[in-house]
Order: structure tokens, then sequence, then C-alpha cells
């Protein structure tokens, strides 16, 4: 029974760990097409332009560097319901926490990048980030890829205390709806 288990956590973390992904990915470039105004970052890549394509690349990954943290939340909790063999309607309130967090995980980011990306552009004065990148700018890829990634891996860190939040505990739901 608890190979059945583990099977069924790791399926649910492949799960909403592909579909939080494409959903972080999509709503990182979307935030950055915003940033970047003028720039379309496609076109930029049909044209060969390796700067963009590096930083591109550094978003891609930060994001989903930040979000393995909270599908691997996910697992344990869902791992500590299975152990446990809690009710159904835990399991329910475990789901949707799970759920809430992911997209709590991908929102936060994606802002944090983004502010991280301003800041970096007000505090180099005299250059225009964005405007080397479309000139393709490798050096300027570079650096902001460095800014994205350090970003990323600082909030994987920050992101692992999301799930000792009362909030995020099912326990703390079971015991207000007295399940």
């Amino acid at each position: 029974m608890e190979l059945i288990f583990s099977i069924i956590v790791l399926l649910m973390q492949i799960l909403f760990g592909v579909i939080f992904g494409v959903a972080a990915v999509y709503l990182s470039l979307r935030f950055f097409d915003k940033m970047t105004g003028d720039i379309d970052e496609m076109k930029e890549l049909k044209k060969g332009n390796v700067a963009m394509a590096i930083m591109l690349f550094s978003l891609m990954l930060g994001i989903g560097l930040i979000l393995s943290t909270g599908v691997n939340n996910f697992g344990v909790i869902f791992s500590n319901i299975f152990e446990n063999k809690y009710s159904f309607p835990l399991f329910l309130v475990a789901l949707v926490l799970a759920v809430i967090e992911l997209l709590v995980i991908v929102l936060i980011s994606v802002f944090v990048i983004y502010v991280s990306i301003s800041v970096l552009d007000k505090l180099t004065v005299g250059l225009n980030e964005m405007s080397e990148l479309k000139k393709g700018n490798i050096a300027v890829g570079l650096e902001i890829s460095a800014v994205i990634l350090v970003i990323s891996i600082i909030m994987m860190g920050a992101m692992q205390g999301l799930e000792n939040l009362p909030l995020f505990n099912p326990l703390t739901y079971v015991k207000m709806l007295g399940l």
C-alpha cells in the first residue's frame, strides 16, 4: 500500500509540476514582454539574438528552480496525508492548499524577478539593458541572466518556508472546520 501512495504522490508532483511549470514560464515571459516594451522577444530569437536567448533561458531556468521548491512541498504535504491515513476531506483541503501554495510561489517569484530586473536597469546609469539586449549585446544578456539566477536561488530558499506557515498546513483548516 505504501508503494501505491508513493506512486500517487510522485504522479501528482509530476502533474502539478508540469502544469504550474508551463503556467509559470508563460507568466514570466508575459511579464518580461511587458517590461521590455518595444522588444518582440520571439522576433529577436528568430533573428538569432543570442543575448536574448541567454536571458530568456535564465528566466525559464530560474522560474523552474523556484517552482521545484513548491512541487517538493506539494509532495511533502501529500506524503504526510497518506502516511497518517487522514480522511478524504483532509485530502481535499491539502490538495487545494498545495495548489494555492504553488500559485503563490509562481506569482511572488515572477514579481520578484521582474522587480529585480527593473532595479538593475535603474542602478546601471548610462546603460539601457533592454536596448542593449535588442542589439544582441551578449555581455548584457549575461548580466541580466546572472541577476535572474541569483534572485531565483535566493527565492528557492525563501519559498521553502511557505510549507511551515499555518496558512498552508491542512491541519489548521481541519481544526477550524471540525473535519
